[in-house]
């Protein structure tokens, strides 16, 4: 049950933590969208304009409606005509190029011009809130885009600015020269990216990128022999090579700072993330198996059809076998051993439930504690006196709201009773320590996750963060049973086996007159309801009738399954969650007869 509650906190506590992060993450995203991959396509014509063809892919975050901007470089042209705006309908995921496009209508977007200079400067174009992701081909021409200056021709254009964001998928640009060009002779450079590799061939210059800066726009430079734009109109007096190869050379030294240092970022991210993550799992396994793992016993379970131990009660039993927590069945419980034991006489009322008495010929001062608070609490407190109360009633004073306040201050001296004489018997050891090391290293191992998070690294961040959470929600939780409790446990479980399956055992069945006293001790260990359903199959109902039984008896079954049902364990789980996180002071441990 303890693992059941700690796989919901855990999963609780990182899906909270997933949300804040990604609220966090949310919060510092300045667009609606990202750009998730992009190519591009420009020939460049012998008049010095340029024809390009741009395959942007975005991705929307959550229900985005509205528009998405397209920014033009079209500083350095003397216009932009021939624009036409297509989406992919049929995507071809070998050759985007040869993907099914539908154009867009003028009415589905607008154009957008510069109001100092009137020149176009980009597009926005309306999108459906049901789009995730979408990819638009945008066609357009810029016209005395090429320089050609008094030794070369340069080509000086930003496909992706600074307002469009950074893509943060692959990038792949074509160059196209003129036809008859020789693209041996230009040279081409591509700025903006840490990482970019160059093939020519025949009359195209091609580039792969990826990792754009974030800072610098995704900018080409092309410088080809002006005989190739023969036909061009804008003439600068000037030279321009050597100018742009020294900007170049300055460029590259600047980049290869910038890659050095994301690398260097991303194995410190990748060190810290592996190593903060061995860390936490080595102690959750540490504490597992040192702490939390109980002893082997070379005991196999099997079937056990008798009591593995009847020197504790009960109740006791329920603080063993569920690690410390206690139900208010335990009290139904204690009764029927009381009842079984002799101390109490019980009688069937005519209606529902059983009237409970003390034995006047027998000594509570034989019973432990708990045993005792709980007589007193019945007939003393509830029944004022009385010599006889009824568990119908009992049930009802404990249902009615009025009574709430002090049945639960009853009831929670009556549970610090049964755990003070559980402890007694040292069926777990004392984890204190454990508990006290996982919560601080815990606390300590967030610490990488947040500087994870501040570097941007938003995910590993958060796996960090919610693996520290975990080791400090599991430490809360260890309990490992020593020898003697593994033992127990060992047996205890092969009777509950046996209690599920008596008729697939090979085991001769008891004698009927002992099915009363399994029945107090199956209550804790949530074998009360095998019993009932499955006696009459292993004994016929016609034998449910002897006077050696008393709740199991025929007449009598229906009031004692009522009975359990009464009393379900309400205990909330906030109780139990702090309860997880106190730390338990270390107690004189005595055994006696009594435990």
């Amino acid at each position: 049950m303890k693992k059941h509650i700690f796989l919901i906190l855990s999963f609780i506590i990182f899906i909270s933590t997933l949300g804040v992060c990604e609220s966090l993450a949310s919060e510092d995203t300045p667009k609606s969208w990202d750009i998730h991959s992009y190519e591009a396509m420009i020939h460049v014509n012998t008049d010095g304009s340029v024809s390009v063809e741009e395959y942007v892919t975005y991705k929307f975050n959550k229900n985005y409606t509205g528009v998405v901007r397209k920014n033009i470089d079209a500083f350095a042209a003397s216009a932009v005509e021939n624009i036409s705006i297509h989406h992919v309908s049929e995507v071809n995921e070998e050759d985007i190029k040869k993907s099914k496009l539908e154009q867009i209508k003028s009415d589905a977007y607008e154009v957008l011009y510069d109001q100092e200079y009137g020149f176009i400067n980009g597009i926005d174009i309306s999108v459906d809130a049901e789009e995730k992701q979408k990819t638009l081909v945008y066609k357009y021409t810029l016209y005395d885009l090429v320089g050609i200056y008094k030794d070369m021709a340069l080509l000086e254009w930003s496909f992706i600015n600074k307002e469009d964001g950074p893509c943060l998928g692959d990038i792949s640009i074509s160059v196209h020269i003129p036809k008859g060009g020789d693209v041996e002779l230009t040279q081409a450079f591509l700025q903006g990216v840490l990482y970019s590799q160059q093939l020519q061939d025949n009359s195209v210059v091609q580039f792969d990128a990826s990792l754009m800066t974030g800072e610098d726009d995704l900018r080409l430079l092309l410088l080809l022999p002006t005989s190739m734009v023969a036909e061009g109109r804008k003439i600068i007096d000037n030279e321009i090579t050597e100018q742009v190869l020294a900007d170049m050379q300055q460029y590259e030294e600047m980049i290869g700072q910038a890659r050095q240092a994301y690398e260097r970022r991303q194995l410190t991210v990748k060190l810290l993330t592996i190593l903060s993550c061995v860390f936490i799992v080595g102690v959750l396994a540490f504490l597992f198996v040192k702490y939390d793992k109980d002893p082997k016993t070379g005991i196999k379970k099997t079937y056990v059809n008798e009591l593995p131990a009847n020197y504790y009660t009960p109740a006791e039993l329920g603080v063993f076998m569920n690690k410390g927590r206690i139900r208010e069945d335990y009290i139904i419980a204690t009764l029927i051993d009381l009842v079984n034991r002799g101390y109490i006489k019980a009688e069937s009322q005519e209606e529902e439930g059983f009237v409970l008495s003390q034995n006047p010929e027998t000594d509570t001062k034989d019973l432990k504690a708990h045993e005792q608070y709980l007589l007193i609490w019945l007939f003393d407190d509830f029944g004022h006196g009385s010599t006889n109360i009824s568990t119908k009633d009992f049930e009802t004073w404990i249902k009615d709201s009025s009574n709430s306040q002090r049945y639960q201050y009853k009831y929670n001296t009556w549970k610090k009773l049964v755990l003070d004489q559980a402890d007694k018997w040292k069926f777990f050891e004392n984890v204190k320590r454990a508990k006290l090391y996982g919560l601080l290293i815990g606390v300590v191992a967030i610490i990488p996750g947040v500087v994870l998070y501040t570097m941007g690294e938003a995910v590993k961040g958060l796996v960090v963060v919610g693996l520290s959470l975990i080791l400090m929600a599991y430490s809360q939780f260890i309990r490992k049973r020593t020898n003697f409790g593994a033992i127990n446990n060992v047996l205890w479980r092969s009777f509950k086996n046996y209690l599920e399956n008596p008729l697939q055992s090979d085991l001769p069945k008891p004698k009927l007159d002992v099915w009363d006293r399994f029945l107090a001790y199956s209550i804790p260990i949530k074998g009360a309801n095998y019993i009932i359903e499955q006696i009459a199959k292993l004994y016929g109902s016609d034998n449910l009738t002897t006077e050696s039984l008393f709740f199991l008896h025929r007449d009598n079954m229906d009031k004692t399954k009522a009975w359990l049902d009464s009393m379900k364990s309400d205990d909330v789980f906030g109780g139990k969650f702090l309860g997880a996180f106190s730390l338990p002071q270390l107690k004189k441990i005595t055994i006696d007869k009594k435990g």
